[in-house]
């Protein structure tokens, strides 16, 4: 794992990954091509102050939180799915929580009855309107109108569940991913109303984890990492897209310079991707935009304070990046001092009609790496995580407390 070499320094850096991108190497860099658009200048592009500042509340404490969760918004409660360690036989156990808005109050749901024992990786979740759809360890479906869970057939594609699933309106889609060192290079849809997977046609990317989103009518996947031990581990710049539609696969042009890890939403326009690494360091690589409309990648403005280890969530019209750890020094990096660059002041906001980041306003929330976020419509829910002044803490230090945030509006 390409994390590990660094995990002795930095306990717990790994696990972001497993999930995320899981498995890869050192990179060759390589220069931008003409499918790039927009400037490469390093200048911090601010936007003017909204009529309507961003305003933050404290939320209830989470009963329990743990790496692996994983959570959808329902329309009327965040519901998160997790799996955490316990002492003694089976070591392992899922738990379920509902969080209400409204009432500031989270409730136990009944856990997947998914498999029982510890497994590296965990589910990803999407919401079909009607029920969660878990896809990776569990492979189960629930129904918060019934408050019951169901199996779902096994998944035809893979182990250990997809680097990328996303919910098209009729089927669950998702491709590669794998866990305990590997990757895969297939994918699934599975269609609710059948109750029946089918295998993806191949696809023009070689095995990996990566990063995607849903367009709407696409699937896009980026970069990525492949296998460990496989080729020098190599880390990807190609890129594809599949329209379920058709079954057919369309490769993109490759993005400016390889990168792992990361997040990419879609924002009506175009897919944008933000964080990752592509030195095989802690460092945080400028965000990329992608237009399906052009097959353009462009550069997007760097941010004030470039970071890893936080979260990313798009709140209806604006990007909202929090949390995590600063983007250390290449001395530090060099020297293995990964969380020198120290806690970020603030989070930052991204405008895409403006083309501009925003400082967002301090949070009543200490600072945190790997928390947990989703957005209820109306705010984005941040909740979970590690305590970011204690990163180098064996075992580390795991955080409870809760906010939300209510973005900015012109």
């Amino acid at each position: 794992m390409r994390w590990h070499a660094r995990q002795a320094a930095f306990p717990g850096i790994a696990l972001l990954f497993a999930f995320a991108t899981a498995c890869s190497g050192a990179t060759t860099t390589v220069t931008t091509t003409a499918s790039v658009s927009a400037s490469t200048s390093p200048s911090v592009t601010t936007s003017p102050s909204p009529s309507t500042p961003a305003t933050w509340r404290v939320a209830a404490p989470v009963p329990t939180w743990d790496e692996s969760q994983t959570s959808v918004w329902d329309g009327h409660e965040v519901l998160a799915f997790g799996r955490r360690s316990v002492n003694g036989a089976p070591y392992c156990q899922d738990y379920a929580y509902a969080y209400d808005p409204s009432t500031d109050v989270w409730r136990t749901l009944p856990p997947a009855p998914g498999p029982v024992g510890c497994f590296e990786g965990g589910d990803k979740a999407v919401w079909t309107g009607n029920e969660v759809l878990l896809w990776g360890v569990t492979n189960t479906a629930y129904d918060p109108a019934t408050n019951r869970w169901r199996h779902l057939p096994q998944p035809p594609a893979g182990a250990g569940g997809p680097s990328v699933a996303v919910w098209t309106g009729e089927q669950m889609i998702g491709w590669g991913g794998g866990c305990c060192g590997g990757a895969y290079g297939d994918g699934a849809a599975y269609t609710p109303r059948t109750n029946s997977w089918k295998l993806l046609p191949p696809s023009p990317l070689s095995p990996r984890h990566t990063t995607g989103t849903w367009t709407g009518t696409e699937m896009i996947l980026a970069g990525g990492s492949g296998p460990e031990g496989y080729n020098g581990n190599p880390v990807f710049r190609d890129a594809a897209a599949y329209d379920p539609s058709t079954r057919t696969w369309r490769k993109l042009p490759p993005m400016p310079i390889p990168r792992e890890g990361g997040t990419m939403v879609w924002d009506g326009t175009e897919a944008l991707l933000v964080g990752g690494d592509s030195s095989g360091l802690a460092h945080q690589v400028r965000g990329v935009a992608f237009d399906p409309s052009t097959d353009r990648w462009r550069w997007l403005p760097p941010m004030t304070y470039p970071r890893f280890l936080d979260v990313v969530v798009w709140a209806g019209d604006q990007l909202i990046v929090w949390g995590g750890l600063r983007e250390p020094s290449a001395a530090d990096q060099a020297a293995g001092r990964w969380w020198a660059g120290g806690v970020p002041p603030n989070g930052e906001s991204y405008d895409p009609a403006t083309n501009a980041w925003s400082a967002l306003p301090t949070a009543p929330l200490r600072g945190r790496t790997q928390a947990s976020a989703v957005w209820t419509d109306s705010e984005v829910l941040i909740w979970g995580g590690f305590d970011a002044r204690k990163p180098d803490a064996s075992p580390m230090v795991v955080l409870k407390t809760a906010a939300a945030l209510t973005p900015a509006s012109a």
